[in-house]
Order: structure tokens, then C-alpha cells, then sequence
């Protein structure tokens, strides 16, 4: 059962072989270290390359807490499903550092048990302060802009898209993460608090 859980989990995260561009070189996760504390706690999704999780989502959000004893960096994405922004849905997943930067992660999404896949999630660019933050996968399949703000400044958002292109991301497949307008008050509100 849990070997094809995997085998379903690969496949649904996979990129599609139709749609994928001939190979180029991988991407690799910024040379830089971060403190990984202070890159731990919420994230909002800006924009992105989704995956199956978050196509057609909204108010998409990343939570990380690290667990020191195990080494292990918890992950709780949580989202709104289309026309149900009352529901907050969740998809756990866990990543172990691979690298003395602190920059690569090796993730194990969760689908009933946490799956070994071991997919390469890349801190591609973070801000000094770690007010935002440009997250790949090698092949460039996927991409996520992240603020620490539920709503960032269009110059803002386009350079971190012009980051994305400089490392050779396709912008035409990046999407814009909607927000509704509830959830950006109550967040707001929060983050005052």
C-alpha cells in the first residue's frame, strides 16, 4: 500500500512529460546560508507554479516550525478549495536540511503516512530581513513566491518574478495567488496583533 502511495504521490507530482520543456541544467539552491529560525513561521503565497495542491487554490499559506531534536522542518500548507473560502484545508509535509546552507530540503509530503520521496525544495533567493523569499524545485516545474505579508507591492512582486526569470523559470506558467477579501482582513489583523 505504501509503495503505491508513492508511486501515486510521484506521479501526481511529476512534472508532465508533454508539457516539459527539453532538459537544461539544474537549478541549484542559493549558494548563501540563512538562519533557519528566523525562516521558520508563516509564509504567504504570492504567486506560484502550482502544483496538483495548489491549482485553482487561494489564500495559500506555508507554516514552518523546525524541530531541532529530530532536524526535521515541519510544513503545514493550508489553503482555500475554490467557492469554499469558509473551509481551511491542509497538506502536511516534513523536509530534512540537505545542505550546510540550510538552503536545500528534502520533503516527504504526507498522504496518510509521511512518503519517502525525498523531492528537492530549494530556497532560491531570501531577503536579508526574510521578508520574502523565491522557493524551485531543480527542474523548474514549480515556484513559489513568498511574503511575510499577506500583500506585497506590485515593484515588489515584479522583481521577485524577475528573479524567478533570471533562474530560468517560464513567468507565462507563474499565476497570481488570489486572496479574498475576508481572509486578507483577518490575516492582516493577526499579523497587527
Amino acid at each position: 500500500m505504501i509503495k503505491k502511495l508513492g508511486e501515486v504521490a510521484h506521479e501526481v507530482l511529476a512534472a508532465d512529460p508533454a508539457v516539459v520543456s527539453p532538459p537544461r541544467n539544474l537549478l541549484e539552491a542559493m549558494p548563501g546560508p540563512i538562519d533557519l529560525e528566523k525562516f521558520m513561521g508563516r509564509w504567504y503565497v504570492i504567486g506560484s507554479i502550482p502544483t496538483f495542491a495548489d491549482k485553482g487554490s487561494t489564500n495559500n499559506t506555508e507554516d514552518y516550525s523546525y524541530d531541532s531534536a529530530r532536524g526535521i522542518v515541519q510544513i503545514s500548507f493550508g489553503y482555500n478549495k475554490p467557492g469554499k473560502e469558509s473551509k481551511r484545508s491542509e497538506l502536511l509535509q516534513r523536509a530534512k536540511v540537505v545542505n550546510e546552507a540550510k538552503t536545500r530540503w528534502s520533503l516527504s509530503p504526507k498522504f496518510g503516512v509521511y512518503l519517502p520521496l525525498g523531492i528537492p525544495y530549494l530556497i532560491l533567493d531570501c531577503a536579508e530581513d526574510y521578508s520574502h523569499t523565491i522557493i524551485g524545485v531543480p527542474d523548474r516545474s514549480y515556484l513559489w513566491i513568498m511574503a511575510r505579508s499577506v500583500q506585497i507591492e506590485d515593484a515588489l512582486y515584479e522583481e521577485l518574478l524577475e528573479k524567478a526569470r533570471r533562474n530560468g523559470f517560464d513567468l507565462k506558467q507563474v499565476v497570481k495567488v488570489p486572496l479574498s477579501a475576508d481572509f486578507v482582513a483577518q490575516e492582516s489583523k493577526n499579523t497587527k496583533q
